[in-house]
């Protein structure tokens, strides 16, 4: 009868297998759910880390580009200053100029020295924008004389410039020309 008990308790036994298969399936499972918990940990650091290290490089960037925003200026602010020198000494040697258009040797030397300063200018990109002879334009010149018209100029003519007027290669402004134009006849 032993055996026959036996027998017995290996029909009940596919019921405990399940259950046993469950159990070590569950426990599988619950490995797996701690490896994931752990990769996941990993990750979040590694991500921490990686962000912490983009900021630092970011808060570096930001720092180069205002160092060098701040050399820009200082370079513009420099530049506005030789650039307003050179201007100053041309007004101040076309003054010379004109005293001594009777002396043919020294106002050959200041025509040389205003050549190279415009030279000079030119090399920075800022050109001279008006000429005796062109005609008036009140966006590069500002009339400050006018004489009468004749039969020697045209109307609205520059006939002479008092002071040089300048401007940037690409167009913008630094100072307008002070000129003396033909005016037409008043009505």
């Amino acid at each position: 009868m032993g055996w026959f008990f036996r027998k017995k308790q290996e029909e009940t036994d596919p019921v405990s297998q399940e259950i046993s298969q469950i159990k070590q399936q569950t426990t599988a499972t619950e490995e797996k759910l701690r490896d994931i918990e752990q990769q996941l940990q990993k990750l979040t650091r590694l991500q921490y880390k990686t962000g912490k290290s983009t900021e630092d490089k970011l808060d570096h960037l930001t720092t180069m580009l205002d160092t060098e925003r701040t050399n820009m200026a200082t370079d513009n602010d420099s530049q506005k200053r030789v650039i307003e020198s050179l201007i100053s000494q041309i007004d101040d040697m076309d003054i010379v100029y004109n005293r001594l258009a009777d002396d043919t040797q020294w106002s050959g030397l200041v025509r040389k020295w205003l050549q190279s300063l415009l030279q000079t200018l030119e090399d920075l990109g800022i050109t001279e924008i008006i000429h005796e002879g062109d005609m008036f334009d009140p966006t590069r010149a500002e009339a400050v004389e006018s004489i009468p018209l004749d039969s020697n100029h045209q109307l609205y003519e520059i006939t002479t410039v008092h002071k040089r007027g300048f401007a940037f290669t690409n167009g913008r402004i630094i100072r307008k020309a002070h000129v003396t134009t033909v005016k037409g006849e008043t009505q």
